[in-house]
């Protein structure tokens, strides 16, 4: 996990659990975050930066306060492919981020065909649902064009890619997300990269 410095570089997040006596806890940054999980005072969560503690008291067991902050990020990706050059500039307000000739030198070899694509990226379920559902009322504004997007290239759609620790993985689409992936006649399709790291109840 990365996260953007102001000077528009890309820094690493350390974003590991580190089992303790007391519980779990995050690895080193800025911030300490203690799951309590011993008998005398399971439930609590304590944030501290600079110092300077919190608490946050649950009923719930350490393995609920877990899933709030699961490890989870990803990329949301809008796209297009073909052989041919892709001539779009924008889609609906829609830029692209990312622009890929035939041809061009990759990493195991050359690019196969053309891409044009839009990448969100998330570092949370509220963070997804915020992103995909901006890009879909974006598309949906005027879905002909990408009716006629899927008429001209080989293939538009879309690939969410989620990337966690955990292997226990749940993602939903609300009524109103798939009304628009409907509205839209594009694929949708879900790439997940899991550590297969089990939480305990």
């Amino acid at each position: 996990m990365h996260y953007e410095d102001v000077d528009g570089s890309w820094k690493e997040i350390d974003n590991s659990l580190i089992v303790t006596k007391e519980g779990y806890e995050n690895a080193d940054n800025a911030y300490h975050v203690l799951f309590t999980d011993n008998v005398g005072s399971q439930g609590k969560v304590i944030f501290e930066e600079d110092g300077s503690a919190a608490v946050r008291t649950s009923r719930r067991n350490v393995g609920e306060l877990m899933k709030e902050v699961l490890m989870i990020s990803g990329d949301i990706v809008f796209k297009i492919v073909d052989n041919v050059e892709i001539k779009v500039d924008t889609i609906n307000g829609i830029d692209p981020t990312k622009l890929v000739k035939r041809g061009e030198i990759k990493k195991f070899g050359r690019e196969s065909k053309n891409l044009w694509s839009h990448v969100e990226h998330f570092n949370n379920n509220n963070e997804f649902e915020l992103h995909f559902l901006e890009m879909l009322t974006k598309l949906c504004e005027n879905p002909e064009n990408v009716h006629q997007l899927m008429e001209t290239y080989e293939y538009v759609g879309i690939t969410i890619y989620i990337r966690s620790d955990y292997g226990q993985i749940g993602w939903e689409f609300s009524p109103e997300m798939i009304s628009m992936i409907a509205a839209l006649g594009c694929e949708v399709s879900i790439d997940i990269l899991s550590g297969g790291m089990v939480l305990d109840n």
